[in-house]
């Protein structure tokens, strides 16, 4: 884990890829790099906790993308940042019967974020898996964004976002009121159910639909950010006609960090 895992870098953009984490086993004899299975053998737990997770260094701008992850690989990748057994440690919070015991091992867990947080640490998280609910706190606190992107997906039947990851990731997010920002939200305008009602049948159609009135858009020079998605009916501010509703995010030196200016 290191200069290895940049797969990209122009000295504007650089991309470092975060997980999956692959290990050395013994195979025959020979020594070799696998993937972990996760959740007793569970393939599609295995497959999504094994997604491509990428940070994105644009100046001083973090963006990650965070695939697919769930609550046992995101336990297991903290492990292998954090340099201690992320899911131990909970098991024997749980456990533990004296607030001596609970507040060590709770400084631990917390001291194992922090260590995270120096790899996984980031401005603008793509949130992992559509919203779901299987994520962890503890991965959400390493994340420790000012904006969260959620890409909730398209007429799928997992009530993608789930309400109680809304709830964490404003809850574990940094600042006083973090953004969070979701493309199902984004496609309740008018023209979205008017032309879904005509049920659209040509593919090419059905993509610019969800693409134009479900996209969010970020941009960046690594200083200056902003995040813009379509108001549902165009309004006038200062005598000009606006469409979009945009979101800016500024470095700030005194602090160090990139913040709201929403």
């Amino acid at each position: 884990m290191g200069e290895e895992n940049i797969i990209y870098d122009d000295g504007q953009l650089k991309l470092e890829v975060i997980a999956p984490i692959a290990e050395k086993v013994q195979i025959n004899g020979m020594e070799q790099y696998a993937l972990r299975w996760f959740a007793d053998g569970d393939v599609g737990k295995t497959k999504n906790g094994h997604s491509v997770v990428i940070m994105a260094h644009i100046g001083k701008l973090k963006i990650l993308l965070g695939g697919d992850l769930n609550s046992h690989s995101a336990d297991f990748i903290m492990s292998q940042y954090g340099g201690e057994d992320l899911g131990q440690l909970k098991i024997q919070l749980t456990k533990a019967k004296t607030d001596n015991e609970k507040n060590v091992l709770q400084q631990k867990i917390d001291q194992l974020i922090g260590t995270c947080r120096k790899t996984m640490g980031c401005d603008v998280a793509k949130s992992c898996h559509h919203g779901s609910h299987d994520i962890t706190n503890e991965l959400l606190k390493a994340f420790n964004p000012i904006a969260t992107v959620i890409s909730s997906g398209d007429e799928e039947s997992f009530c993608h976002p789930r309400p109680e990851t809304l709830g964490a990731i404003g809850k574990y997010s940094r600042g006083d009121r973090p953004l969070i920002f979701s493309t199902e939200l984004s496609r309740s305008s008018p023209e979205y159910f008017t032309l879904k009602m005509l049920k659209i049948k040509t593919p090419a159609e059905k993509q610019r639909l969800v693409s134009t009135y479900g996209m969010i858009a970020l941009r960046s020079d690594g200083l200056n950010t902003i995040i813009v998605q379509k108001l549902e009916k165009e309004t006038s501010r200062f005598g000009k006609l606006v469409k979009w509703q945009i979101d800016k995010l500024i470095w700030n030196d005194k602090r160090g960090e990139i913040i709201s200016k929403s």
